[in-house]
């Protein structure tokens, strides 16, 4: 009984993958390697410029489900070899994000159109419960969130109103 039960199940999952049917087929999950210094920084790999109140930020940019869902997750402050990271979104919606695994306190700037429309300041991975902080967007859809470490917000003069360019 058991044999005929793995021969079937065995039988499923190559009709799946020989017609095409898994994720795994269309590519959907295919991740790049990277080395480990990519990955010190969430995995992602690209480095832009932005500009905030005058100043330049070299910024990671994270842009795809993969990159957002990494974020600054797991890397280490001193390691960090950028000002921030910048979460770019297809289109203006509420955005909630959490700090699962981070290892260091955020400013967070929340972005509509290229214009700041809403700061925080020194949120730490755990809130007084002792439970991951969550942070929301809201009363606004954005479509860019930009992450600095602790401070940040004070070190480079970043107000609500501000502008950013890429």
């Amino acid at each position: 009984m058991i044999i005929i039960l793995v021969f079937i199940v065995v039988a499923i999952i190559g009709t799946i993958i020989s017609f095409g049917l898994s994720p795994f087929s269309k590519g959907e999950w295919d991740v790049p390697l990277r080395s480990s210094a990519e990955r010190r920084v969430g995995g992602v790999a690209e480095k832009t410029q932005i500009s905030i109140n005058n100043q330049t930020l070299e910024v990671y940019i994270a842009n795809t489900e993969l990159d957002r869902m990494q974020g600054l997750s797991d890397v280490v402050f001193e390691e960090f070899d950028a000002d921030g990271m910048l979460f770019e979104f297809e289109d203006q919606a509420e955005r909630y994000f959490w700090m699962k695994d981070m290892m260091f306190a955020l400013d967070i700037v929340w972005i509509v159109n290229d214009q700041i429309v809403k700061i925080e300041t020194a949120i730490d991975p755990l809130n007084d419960q002792g439970n991951i902080t969550n942070m929301d967007s809201q009363p606004y859809a954005v479509d860019k969130v930009l992450e600095l470490p602790a401070g940040g917000v004070d070190k480079y003069q970043v107000e609500v109103g501000q502008r950013i360019f890429k």
